[in-house]
């Protein structure tokens, strides 16, 4: 997926969803921003890269972000 291109959609439907699309597009290059998407909206093959990379990732890459 290194060649490709990403896009993820947010929308407006609630005040916060609006409020994350801001704060994203503020973010410094090379920031990391957490999402949660119902797999029924993300094609499987970003599931599959999600999880190669989540592999071959050190285990402080993995235990950042929330929760």
């Amino acid at each position: 997926m290194s060649d490709s291109v990403l896009f993820l959609f947010s929308s407006n439907a609630e005040a916060l969803y609006a409020q994350d699309a801001v704060n994203v597009v503020g973010l410094p290059r090379g920031a990391l921003a957490h999402f949660r998407y119902d797999k029924r909206w993300v094609d499987p093959r970003v599931w599959t890269e999600i999880e190669t990379a989540q592999k071959s990732e050190p285990s402080w890459w993995r235990k950042s972000g929330p929760g």
